[in-house]
């Protein structure tokens, strides 16, 4: 669409070289001309995006021979000749799992090395990638990722519609997001998909939701899934060594890890861990809350390009949870909505649902207006998650030893929230359940300022970094010792300063800035509170950290 305004720009340009005298017959004739460049320039468009791809599949379907592949001297390989060049022929391959008609289903991997092939890895069905997969051009080297993704919402739908109108009950289903994670964005993705619509179809019951979040890792024919195994996380908490995917044999475990490497009959090697062993795979849920204005593919791809930025691995499994958001005009009624009993009720029923599915624990993140809906909530937490006991020796044993779900996370990014009630009524409630509480706010984000506008000039959370410890009541050095049971367990992240994959709202920009996104995941991960995160963030004052990074005018 860019050569539309270069036109203009050359036509312009050469008027600007043409004598007064001469300027009126030039004129005439470059508009003639320039309506047909134009007129042109619009037909390829049309072509190149809409009829060439529909008369590829049109042929290909109803001429078996239009490819005309024939076996290569290789095993599983074929050729095939080019699109509408007859001489010349291009190698690809597929393995995998096949249906009756031959046709790709369940994980396979697909290579081609044609000028603009892939070689894709991931999951199939019935000859067409659906997701989860990983691809990369062959000869461009740029990279995509698929993510499927459990959603739950209340909104009436569609999938692409957001508005007022509430559901008759909660909806539950499953999509899938292709996202740009290396090399050129496409800017037509990320694209979402349904693939259990629950608008159309029926509502699916959760058990059925769980069972299609599949990733890659879950195939034993995935390779990235053996190379993980060879990975140990060690923390040195407070209360001891913890090492994610396993449990302590003895309390003597958590002082000290002694790890002996094996050989097995197949000459693999694989190691012991004496004083630990293997936990039962853990069911952890990353539930994400958008805000207002957001129908469930706005969420889908707002998400999905964080989880394929951040690569989380197989056991934490992503959901979506869809309130009635409404639109950019019904911005008081979206508040009165977010913080209503209804939504309460809904968000409260999901995270129950997911805990009769065997989800043990949770992680939240909400962004926007979300933060209103899970503020919200939080004062019916006690019916869905564990109360922190403070003897405790470690977060992992948590769910063993009682029915509630644990809250092992809660993150706000650039929260529509006010204030002055977050830090006196809600970080009370909420650090009963979890310690992991953090903040990313923007002091400059646009469209939390014209919230502010609109309620009165109160202070809004988001945009208000500074202000937090102002809240608690630690405004200066002097008072810091009144607040810092409040202020140790809320962690600040200031964004103000950041300025890569940031648009002037500074709005919506966390799931394209690589610093976020693999902050985010840290802390998810790793469960690592932001003072020990100090490879990626300083600490600029009491609870408040930013990220080291360089702006984006500073080049060498």
């Amino acid at each position: 669409m860019r050569w539309f305004v270069y036109w203009i720009i050359v036509a312009t340009g050469i008027l600007l070289f043409v004598d007064n005298d001469h300027r009126v017959e030039w004129s005439k004739w470059m508009f003639v001309g320039f309506i047909c460049v134009e007129a042109i320039t619009i037909f390829v468009y049309i072509y190149i995006r809409s009829v060439y791809p529909k008369l590829v599949l049109i042929l290909s379907q109803r001429y078996h021979n239009f490819w005309d592949i024939q076996p290569h001297i290789k095993q599983d390989q074929y050729t095939r000749r080019a699109l509408f060049v007859w001489g010349k022929r291009y190698k690809f391959s597929y393995t995998g799992s096949i249906n009756e008609q031959n046709l790709p289903h369940g994980y396979g991997k697909w290579t081609s090395e044609w000028r603009l092939g892939e070689s894709l890895s991931g999951y199939w069905e019935n000859g067409i990638p659906i997701g989860p997969f990983d691809s990369r051009e062959y000869r461009t080297g740029y990279a995509f990722s698929n993510v499927r993704i459990g959603f739950a919402t209340s909104c009436a739908g569609p999938f692409t519609v957001t508005s007022f109108k509430r559901a008759p009950e909660l909806l539950f289903g499953v999509g899938c997001v292709e996202c740009s994670v290396s090399g050129r964005f496409f800017s037509d993705l990320p694209k979402a998909r349904v693939i259990l619509d629950p608008f159309k179809d029926r509502n699916y019951d959760v058990d059925t939701v769980v069972r299609q979040i599949i990733h890659p890792d879950d195939f034993p024919e995935s390779k990235t899934a053996s190379a993980k195994r060879n990975t140990l996380i060690i923390d040195n908490t407070d209360q001891g060594l913890y090492l994610r995917g396993y449990v302590p044999e003895n309390d003597a475990a958590y002082e000290k890890v002694v790890i002996e490497r094996t050989e097995n009959e197949d000459f693999d090697y694989s190691w012991q861990i004496k004083g630990w062993k293997l936990s039962p795979k853990p069911k952890e849920a990353i539930v994400f809350v958008p805000g207002f204005n957001c129908s469930m593919e706005a969420a889908f791809r707002l998400f999905g390009q964080m989880i394929t930025l951040g690569t989380i691995p197989s056991y934490l499994k992503p959901f979506v949870f869809g309130w009635p958001g409404g639109n950019l005009i019904g911005v008081r009624k979206a508040v009165r909505v977010a913080q209503s009993q209804q939504v309460t009720d809904d968000f409260i029923k999901f995270i129950q649902e997911l805990t009769r599915a065997g989800f043990t624990k949770f992680h939240l993140i909400c962004h926007s207006m979300g933060a209103r809906v899970v503020n919200a909530a939080c004062k019916d937490f006690h019916r869905v998650f564990r109360l922190i006991p403070r003897n405790r020796r470690s977060s992992s044993t948590l769910s063993q030893v009682h029915h509630l779900p644990v809250l092992s996370s809660i993150t706000y990014i650039n929260p529509e929230a006010l204030l002055n009630p977050f830090c006196e009524e809600y970080v009370d409630i909420i650090r009963n359940h979890t310690s992991l509480i953090t903040i990313y706010g923007n002091n400059r984000d646009i469209a939390l300022k014209t919230a502010e506008a609109l309620e009165g000039f109160n202070p809004i959370l988001g945009c208000n970094v500074n202000g937090i410890r102002s809240a608690f009541g630690g405004g200066d050095i002097e008072n810091y010792s009144e607040t810092i049971r409040y202020l140790m367990e809320v962690d600040v992240i200031d964004t103000t300063e950041l300025d890569m994959n940031i648009h002037l709202a500074r709005h919506s920009y966390f799931n394209l800035n690589k610093f976020i996104v693999d902050d985010v995941f840290d802390l998810i991960i790793t469960r690592n509170r932001a003072k020990d995160r100090e490879h990626r963030l300083l600490n600029i004052r009491g609870n408040v950290y930013g990220f080291l990074s360089a702006p984006s005018y500073v080049v060498t």
